[in-house]
């Protein structure tokens, strides 16, 4: 059973779902907890809704700051929230196929020392009302040594004082842990680094003699200032899955791709044999040349990894500018295996988003037909024919979501959004047959607001939003549509034949 700890500073964030998803493949938490979302109630709630959690709970944020979830999974723990504040959840665990059950206490320290204080007398009014194996973990905002933090102004002694006093009068021990020493940075450069242990895990001895073999990682630091922090009360086996060969689109990124097709096709004249020297030549490729992609994921995460922990020991410009690269190549990575998704799930991620993310992954247990394979590697030119018809109760949003004429609003405008705009539905600007313009702090250009009044909207019953490709008569993309669109279009009767094997 595994519980994972983030830091994501601020759930809002177009990636945050991707961010979290990634988390999860990786390391199959059964509960997750979330720390400084600065976003809480409803909105909190259509966000978790579309992660693989069926149980959560939420606290209320302070503005725009704060906020903490707790997420599980109710067939393998069965939680039951006690008590709840703007700093910490408390909740009884049962472990269903174990017969257990300890308390967890989620904590996301405010920043502010007066509001940390009370939370430390509330751990300690807490400590006093049960005798439960305990398991406290969290942001706490708060170092309790010298050896916690690197760089920036000395580590307070009263306030680490303060900290260790009610960790001791709550009879807490630190969970040791493997990884990088710190769990957050500042991402400077050297003479302006800070780099703090933060985000912890403390257990009393009745929840360690419960979980002996319990061990806390710092995973990498990729997505966030804070690393997220894995907790592993048993390590699932290892499982090793062999997939069959099949091109895949992120290929054709690589700058050596064009010479392994250019080789394949440009000596033979037969086209079974130049799809099967294609095949060959691509296969070896891609092991030799091109890497395997989750080989490579995971050596730029071994590398990261390092180099962080190396960083802790002892920062240097060298360890700054190689800790950035390697995030980089880790992100490039990431959108090569969206594409390797994409590919296999017949469905394209920028039109569907998290819209369907159950659908999308199992979806790729599927065997890709020869059309559909070749339609995908030609998927560009079928993409600009995607569009959404809106429906009368629309769940489209208002900028990123592809409904006029096949763009998003988003790309005919320039500047920031304010994070209230940002999350505008077309229901929120459509109402009563009219758009509701003053919702925006700006003008839109008189031309883009006369593109969106050409839409067609449903005014009446409940029809829901619906995919269309406007170069079809009815709508629909019918394979053999596609094909000859991007035929006349695009030259890519190669890789048609290529799909087509």
């Amino acid at each position: 059973m595994n519980i994972i700890l983030w830091n994501c500073r601020g759930a809002l964030n177009l990636d945050f779902k991707r961010r979290v998803m990634e988390i999860l493949v990786n390391h199959f938490p059964v509960m997750l907890i979330i720390t400084e979302t600065r976003v809480g109630g409803v909105r909190a709630a259509k966000i978790i809704e579309e992660l693989p959690f069926d149980g959560f709970f939420a606290t209320d944020t302070i503005g725009y700051a704060g906020g903490l979830w707790l997420l599980w999974k109710k067939e393998e723990v069965e939680v039951f929230v006690l008590s709840a504040t703007e700093q910490e959840i408390h909740a009884t665990v049962k472990v269903c196929h174990l017969n257990l059950t300890w308390l967890i206490s989620p904590i996301y320290a405010s920043p502010r020392v007066n509001e940390r204080r009370i939370l430390w007398a509330n751990l300690m009014q807490v400590a006093k009302l049960h005798n439960l194996p305990w398991l406290l973990l969290g942001d706490f905002n708060e170092v309790l040594c010298g050896e916690d933090k690197f760089g920036g102004r000395g580590v307070n002694l009263k306030r680490a004082l303060d900290f260790k006093e009610c960790l001791d009068s709550c009879n807490l021990i630190d969970l040791r842990f493997s990884g990088p020493k710190f769990t957050w940075s500042n991402s400077r450069q050297v003479p302006d680094l800070i780099l703090e242990r933060i985000d912890r895990c403390f257990a009393n001895p009745n929840w360690r003699l419960l979980f002996p073999e319990a061990s806390v990682t710092h995973l990498s630091r990729v997505f966030s200032d804070h690393c997220p922090v894995l907790l592993e009360l048993s390590r699932p086996p290892p499982t090793d899955q062999n997939r069959p060969f099949r091109f895949q689109i992120m290929w054709i990124h690589h700058p050596e791709f064009p010479n392994i097709v250019k080789e394949a096709w440009e000596l033979e004249a037969n086209l079974n044999v130049a799809i099967k020297k294609f095949t060959e030549s691509a296969n070896h490729w891609n092991r030799s040349v091109f890497g395997n992609l989750f080989t490579r994921k995971r050596r730029v995460l071994a590398r990261l990894y390092g180099v962080q922990k190396a960083l802790a020991i002892g920062p240097s410009q060298f360890l700054v500018r190689l800790e950035k690269e390697l995030a980089e190549e880790y992100l490039i990575i990431m959108q090569q295996e969206e594409e390797y998704w994409a590919l296999k799930s017949r469905l394209n991620w920028a039109i569907y988003g998290n819209r369907n993310t159950s659908f999308f992954h199992v979806s790729t247990l599927v065997p890709c037909s020869s059309i559909w394979t070749a339609i995908k590697v030609g998927f560009p030119v079928f993409e600009k024919g995607i569009c959404w018809n809106v429906g009368s109760n629309s769940n489209l949003k208002f900028w990123e979501d592809k409904w006029v004429k096949g763009y998003t609003v988003r790309e005919l405008i320039e500047g920031p959004l304010n994070q209230h705009e940002a999350e505008l539905s077309i229901s929120d600007m459509f109402h009563l047959g009219s758009w509701c313009w003053d919702k925006i702090s700006f003008d839109l250009l008189a031309v883009i607001r006369e593109q969106i009044r050409a839409i067609p909207m449903q005014l009446f019953g409940d029809k829901e939003d619906t995919l269309a490709w406007k170069y079809s008569k009815d709508g629909l993309p019918f394979c053999f549509e596609v094909l000859e669109y991007a035929s006349n279009h695009a030259g890519l009767y190669k890789f048609y034949a290529i799909g087509s094997a």
